[in-house]
């Protein structure tokens, strides 16, 4: 890996690689990175020439630079003018006149690169960049050790000297890794490497005028580790207890501490994936939330500051034997109440309830479309008999009220409908447009029913292997903390047996990269074998014979010496060492491995002279 000719190739290849992490990171444009992978190419071509620059208008166009992005982007988008400037030096390094000292500065940039992707991303796809990037750098510093310290004999590197040498980076970088303590990343707790997503409100707006796009972006995922896991449920993060003639809205904002209760049926631990909500979202009835750090606001929960990388939930399937919600029904929507009666009629109070229900679904359908309610109207009313379409929160505020005008105690609960199983990683997936309302009534204890006529979506598994290898990596990459390192260290030091399931899929992971990185550097070393095997193997015989030949050396450096030191193999070395030039860059049809074999024969019935 010395050859002068590499370097060029390296430089590039290191500059490139620090760009190409920043757009797998999603700290670039994809077109942004298409136009400086060209010009990467360009000045690979054209790498001795460079663009002279005197300091004085280095420094000024970089200042202008700087002064262009504060008035575009302002202080407060300084993740991407950190970015800019980072690009800019990157590019305007490449394209000086460059010495060794100057590719040490390029290598230095691409490594800035590297880090900035790193901190603010929680995407593992960048993770190629940083591989890449591990790959190139210990050999362009080898070859620059070589270049500054002489070009005199160096002991040969053998095929598995790279591989040795980033097998250590990696292997090392793994263990310090888990080892060094971590604290929490500010920059992911604050949300700087992802966009929250919406698609969550507790508080439904009836009156929206504007269309609802589907969004299918991840906005949690989450682990059922204790209790039989459901098909399909419900996660509440708001109960809408109190209603106007506009529609539902929270009951009071009496705060109360959270008190854990001991009676739970399930445990799950939920990682919301960029969500901008402060609720505490949950199935069924919650018993207890770890961390602690929530208060409850009337029947809702809600983090007190900020929303954790992940928080654990003791469930249980035993609802409330309380009711918080009422049967009132404002002066303006008896109209609505009154349908209730007329349609649920007599009998059980089930068969009431679906009565109601298949009413509304019958009658109602459903849309995500805009809404052109009149200014005057109140939202239900209007829903129920005149415009008769709306979305989830239109069917659920409508059934509702039709219960509470049949004497049910009622209310709305706004969340998520969760019905998408990931088989590859063993966790429920949850969309934003998976964000759903639905009813809850009581009768003894709280109920569920679905007012919406065309259930969002139905149960279904599938396995997405990206998803699960993105779901590892912010597990065990982005959110790895000092508790992670302690429970595993406690798993290694008391030889337990209780692994957590994730450790256990990364390990299977890393196993199977090993492997496949070693298949793929062995086929490398059978290609280069059968291309390059006969001349290594007339190498290995002279060898044996006393005389070693460079692999830096020339073809006819070779000969001079095989003629120096053994004057009888001259003749029929050259005719050998033409029939191989010709073979391996000319493409003729020789049997180049016969004459190999011979030559080797005479080898090794030839004497060394004195």
């Amino acid at each position: 890996m010395s050859s002068i000719s590499e370097l060029p190739l390296l430089t590039v290849g290191v500059s490139c690689t620090g760009i190409l992490s920043l757009c797998l990171a999603g700290l670039l444009p994809l077109y942004v990175f298409v136009l400086l992978f060209a010009v990467h190419v360009f000045i690979c071509m054209r790498f001795t020439a460079g663009i002279r620059l005197s300091t004085q208008q280095t420094v000024l166009l970089s200042l202008l630079l700087v002064l262009f992005e504060l008035y575009m982007r302002g202080i407060d988008d300084s993740l991407f003018i950190l970015r800019d400037l980072i690009v800019y030096f990157a590019m305007l390094r490449l394209i000086l006149p460059k010495t060794g000292r100057e590719i040490y500065q390029i290598v230095g940039i691409a490594l800035s690169e590297v880090t900035l992707s790193t901190i603010f991303t929680q995407s593992p796809f960048f993770l190629l960049g940083l591989v890449v990037m591990a790959l190139l750098i210990p050999m362009i510093l080898s070859h620059l050790d070589e270049t500054s310290f002489g070009a005199g004999p160096r002991e040969k590197i053998g095929p598995l000297h790279w591989p040795g040498v980033w097998a250590g980076i990696i292997i090392t970088s793994t263990i310090l890794f888990f080892i060094i303590p971590r604290p929490s990343s500010a920059i992911i707790k604050h949300g700087l490497a992802s966009r929250p997503e919406t698609g969550f409100s507790e508080d439904i707006d009836l009156s929206r005028r504007e269309a609802v796009a589907a969004n299918n972006t991840v906005v949690m995922r989450i682990v059922w580790s204790q209790g039989r896991a459901p098909r399909i449920f419900y996660l509440a993060g708001s109960r809408l207890e109190s209603l106007s003639k506009l529609g539902f809205v929270k009951a009071g904002s009496h705060r109360s501490g959270l008190h854990p209760d001991a009676r739970s049926t399930d445990r799950l631990t939920v990682y919301p994936a960029g969500l901008d909500s402060l609720n505490v979202f949950y199935p069924f009835q919650v018993s207890n939330v770890s961390p602690s750090s929530c208060i409850r606001k009337g029947s809702n929960l809600y983090w007190i500051e900020d929303i954790p990388p992940a928080y654990e939930l003791w469930v249980r399937r035993t609802d409330d034997l309380i009711s918080r919600s009422g049967t009132d029904v404002p002066r303006e929507l008896e109209g609505v109440a009154s349908l209730g009666r007329y349609v649920a009629g007599n009998g059980p109070l089930e068969t009431r309830i679906n009565r109601m229900a298949s009413h509304l679904k019958a009658r109602c359908s459903y849309t995500l479309k805009g809404l052109d309610i009149p200014a005057r109207a109140l939202p239900i009313h209007w829903f129920v008999f005149t415009g008769r379409r709306g979305s989830c929160e239109h069917f659920a505020s409508a059934l509702a009220v039709m219960m509470r005008g049949c004497g049910i105690p009622t209310r709305v609960a706004t969340g998520f409908l969760v019905h998408e199983f990931n088989r590859a990683g063993g966790y429920y997936i949850v969309r934003a447009c998976d964000a759903h309302a639905w009813v809850e009534y009581f009768d003894g204890s709280w109920h569920t029913v679905e007012a919406t006529p065309q259930v969002l979506a139905s149960a279904g598994e599938r396995s997405s292997i990206i998803d699960a290898l993105r779901f590892r990596w912010i597990r065990w990459v982005i959110q790895y903390s000092l508790d992670d390192q302690i429970r595993i260290a406690a798993a290694v030091l008391f030889a337990s047996h209780n692994i957590e399931h994730e450790m256990g899929y990364a390990f299977k992971v890393s196993m199977a990269a090993v492997i496949a990185a070693v298949l793929l550097w062995l086929s490398y070393l059978g290609m280069k074998a059968r291309r390059s095997g006969p001349y290594h193997a007339v190498l290995k015989a002279l060898k044996r014979k006393g005389l070693v030949l460079r692999m830096q050396s020339s073809h006819e450096e070779h000969l001079e010496e095989v003629a120096k030191r053994f004057p009888t193999l001259r003749d029929d070395y050259e005719a050998f060492l033409c029939d191989y030039l010709a073979w391996r860059f000319g493409g003729r049809n020789i049997d180049v491995r016969t004459k190999a074999k011979k030559l080797i024969q005479k080898i090794g019935k030839t004497a060394a002279k004195a």
